[in-house]
């Protein structure tokens, strides 16, 4: 036992606190319990997220964790120590929960394929009190990193986790689409009802962004919101369109969409497609070309009367050569 929590002390102590050490950590354990299998599952918003196995097989992992989970959402937490169904093999199981600071972080699965009940000392809740240490403390880690990237009135992730990912996306050459949203005259909108009072015309913009349920929404800057979505241009056109003529209605927006493929520097792209783009419109960026649609004229014609007679239908043309020539 002293040997088992001394090894996992240096080996925590020589080593960074990330996934990996717990993988390593996870097999101290394995010889010292001398159990068949060990899992452990952390808690995530209310959910479980495979932390460490020393289970081989993805389908088995797969089949567990559902287990696992469908028990812990019937149960609206902690409150089982078994599972009615468990994976082929496995005759005695025991869950284990893991307190950091007063509450539960997460679960020990212990399987065992021998015996029908499996049974830790007391002097075995030392070391999982340990390992509850060492894991709650990679938690909050993790956490500190995350809240780093967020933006403290949108709660959204901020502009220089939008850069990290767009370069890796772009890397990758993943086919994905930003979509940014900025909202129009913001210095004199601070002047004329406060600073206030434009924040939550942000912290609306985000919301309604984010109820889209088409990418993860980041926070560019003051006046600027962007997406990150893998849906196709057709959908993500039609959801930022359904945004702007929900939200457009108390607040001036300039809309662009680019693909991947468009992005050079994703911040000079965004400055200069916001000085193309016009107020209250869209500006839609694919394939090297340029398209850009007024909401307000397509909501025109879309009520604009049908045609009946030789002077309507001139009429019709003439309307449709002054919006080209606007254009």
């Amino acid at each position: 036992m002293v040997s088992t929590i001394h090894n996992l002390i240096e080996l925590t102590s020589n080593s960074k606190l990330d996934k990996a050490l717990f993988e390593e950590a996870i097999c101290l354990a394995c010889n010292h319990f001398d159990k068949a299998e060990h899992t452990i599952f952390v808690t995530e918003k209310e959910k479980l997220r495979l932390l460490t196995t020393t289970i081989g097989d993805e389908d088995e992992k797969a089949f567990l964790k559902l287990a696992i989970e469908n028990k812990f959402r019937d149960c609206k937490g902690f409150n089982f120590v078994s599972v009615e169904e468990q994976r082929q093999g496995v005759i005695g199981m025991l869950i284990i929960p893991l307190n950091y600071c007063g509450k539960i972080i997460g679960i020990w699965v212990m399987e065992d394929y021998q015996a029908e009940i499996v049974h830790i000392s007391r002097d075995d809740k030392s070391l999982l009190m340990l390992f509850s240490f060492f894991i709650g403390t990679y938690l909050l880690d993790q956490k500190s990193k995350a809240n780093f990237y967020l933006d403290a009135l949108t709660k959204v992730p901020g502009r220089l986790y939008f850069g990290n990912m767009i370069d890796a996306l772009i890397e990758k050459e993943a086919n994905i689409y930003v979509c940014a949203v900025k909202i129009c005259n913001m210095e004199l909108l601070n002047t004329m009802f406060g600073v206030q009072h434009s924040d939550q015309n942000l912290k609306k913009l985000a919301e309604a962004m984010s109820k889209r349920n088409i990418g993860a929404v980041y926070r560019i800057d003051g006046s600027t919101l962007a997406l990150i979505t893998s849906e196709d241009n057709i959908t993500v056109h039609d959801r930022m369109a359904d945004m702007i003529n929900d939200v457009g209605k108390c607040m001036d927006l300039k809309t662009i969409i680019f693909h991947r493929k468009d992005i050079e520097d994703i911040f000079l792209d965004l400055e200069n497609g916001f000085k193309k783009c016009r107020q209250g419109s869209l500006l839609f960026v694919e394939e090297e070309k340029l398209q850009q649609e007024s909401l307000f004229t397509v909501k025109k014609e879309e009520k604009r009367p049908k045609k009946h007679s030789r002077e309507e239908d001139f009429d019709f043309d003439l309307y449709e050569i002054l919006q080209e020539a606007g254009k």
